[in-house]
């Protein structure tokens, strides 16, 4: 299985901010705290009330719904890199949130959800051959506005 090389230029451009936007709006919403994990990890650690609640893993995602003027998803599902699978399949409750570029939506599921789901190989511009994606449909995901209503 051919698998999208590590950039440290899109860690830096999109992660962090994708991070931070869902763990204010995590605090803000539910009072969780949220925690980056360790390096080749899941992405945030999730602690409620002191103690430990969940697992998240956070993608941003450059969609763009012409039609709708707007960031969100104009797809009837959403792709999750197979490579994901040693993060989302543990005994944990554990998420996926893929984040909108402009940081202000997020589809988020069970990580169960995304390991039910179908693979199969999509095309894309950093790897144009070989890389499979679970192809989770739409509904099984939450979309949640992160924006601060402050």
């Amino acid at each position: 299985m051919t698998f999208k090389q590590y950039s440290q230029e899109l860690n830096g451009k999109y992660d962090l901010p994708a991070k931070r936007a869902i763990a204010c709006w995590l605090a803000w919403r539910y009072g969780v705290e949220a925690a980056e994990y360790e390096a080749y990890q899941v992405d945030l650690i999730l602690m409620l009330n002191g103690s430990f609640h969940a697992y998240m893993e956070v993608e941003t995602r450059n969609w763009w719904d012409g039609a709708n003027n707007n960031n969100l998803c104009p797809f009837q599902t959403i792709h999750v890199a197979g490579r994901k699978a040693k993060l989302l399949h543990n005994s944990a409750p554990t998420y996926f949130a893929a984040v909108t570029n402009d940081f202000k939506h997020a589809y988020i599921c069970d990580s169960k959800d995304v390991m039910a789901s179908q693979m199969r190989e999509v095309p894309n511009v950093h790897v144009p051959q070989g890389e499979r994606f679970y192809d989770v449909p739409i509904d099984k995901f939450k979309l949640v506005n992160l924006e601060l209503p402050f």
